[in-house]
């Protein structure tokens, strides 16, 4: 689930994950991890993940070390589905973003 007029991604993706997960009669540990792994793509994580969720945090991020041309097509999309967003506030917000990570 992506909607990026919403604050609630993670949240709404990790509900509809463990509806589809009961629905085919996956155990409650599963359907639990699986949420607190797609809310670690939120990235608001202790600094010290468990080795399953840093796998995902970096796999979730591998796009920072991509090479310059693929990472300028990502920043162009992102910046797309932004377009409601002004050039001033976007500049802002995905500059604290980047600099969360350091």
């Amino acid at each position: 689930m992506y909607d990026p007029h919403s604050a609630r991604n993670e949240e709404a993706s990790a509900e509809i994950a463990a509806e589809a997960l009961a629905e085919m009669g996956v155990a409650a540990a599963v359907i639990a991890r699986t949420g607190q792994l797609i809310l670690s793509t939120r990235h608001l994580e202790p600094a010290e993940p468990d080795e399953e969720t840093a796998l995902l945090i970096s796999l979730d991020l591998s796009i920072l070390g991509a090479d310059p041309a693929r990472y300028d097509a990502y920043t162009a999309a992102i910046r797309a589905e932004y377009a409601h967003v002004s050039d001033r506030d976007f500049r802002r917000g995905r500059d604290a973003l980047l600099r969360s990570f350091l």
